[in-house]
């Protein structure tokens, strides 16, 4: 393999690997945030400013990973710790098929005159994931109150 010659193709080289696209997002979203918290006009733009710091900080924990994967003991288990993960998807997936179908079928039953709006999204996958762990609304089965 050559090396990269134009600033393009050095550019798309470094972004092909993973982490350094982690890394530059990290680096960006610091630099947004930290520019957000100066503004001490507006308490709005702080607060936003605070929401993307506490999401800057879990991607420099996934980061953390990447220099941990070089230890002798901890490397191995974050490597298949990934691999579990990609292999995970696929299931990951099939569940989420599946809670669509149940969840977009309950709700219609159960509320067919409700009008549109973006909390129905929530309330499809809601109740049906609390399911799944056993949940079971039995206060909602029976709504007659009979004894």
């Amino acid at each position: 393999m050559s090396e990269p010659e134009s600033l393009a193709q050095k550019i798309k080289y470094f972004f092909n690997n993973i982490w350094n696209l982690l890394t530059t997002l990290a680096v960006v979203t610091y630099l947004v945030g930290f520019g957000l918290r100066l503004d001490a006009k507006h308490e709005a733009v702080r607060a936003a400013g605070r929401v993307v710091l506490a999401c800057n900080s879990m991607l420099w924990s996934i980061k953390l990973l990447d220099f941990v994967s070089v230890h002798p003991r901890m490397g191995p288990y974050i490597t298949m710790a990934g691999k579990m993960i990609q292999n995970m998807l696929y299931i990951i997936v099939l569940l989420f098929v599946s809670m669509l179908a149940f969840g977009l079928a309950r709700q219609s039953i159960t509320y067919p005159d409700e009008s549109w709006h973006w909390l129905l999204i929530r309330n499809i996958f809601y109740k049906p994931y609390f399911m799944l762990y056993g949940e079971v609304y039995a206060g909602e089965i029976d709504t007659c109150g009979d004894k």
